[in-house]
């Protein structure tokens, strides 16, 4: 599924597509990949400090955390996430049954 939460290390990423552009932020300021253009020069050096701000080493194994975070994605355990999608599946459930009653 394109929006199924992605599982890495005990930690849930919920949206896939904010896992995406950390990956890539995280390989910019790495230095893992170089920049193509102006904009992505500009980015590099916004997340560069973002990075030294909060003292983060972007080399590190929490550096994809902190970057999807620096983008507003939702960090969740893998026991939240079981939760979560227990209420999803009870939720369409009810809205079956009261479209089937209506």
């Amino acid at each position: 599924m394109k929006d199924a939460p992605v599982e890495t290390e005990g930690v849930v990423f919920v949206n896939r597509e904010k896992l995406e552009r950390a990956k890539d932020i995280v390989a910019l300021v790495s230095g893992a990949r170089v920049p193509k253009n102006e904009q992505e020069a500009e980015r590099k050096e916004h997340y560069t400090a973002k990075f030294a701000e909060a003292e983060q080493n972007p080399k590190s194994k929490d550096a994809l955390q902190f970057a999807y975070e620096l983008l507003g994605g939702l960090v969740r355990t893998p026991e939240e996430q079981s939760e979560a999608d227990a209420g999803k599946v009870a939720a369409q459930k009810r809205n079956k049954k009261k479209a089937v009653q209506e």
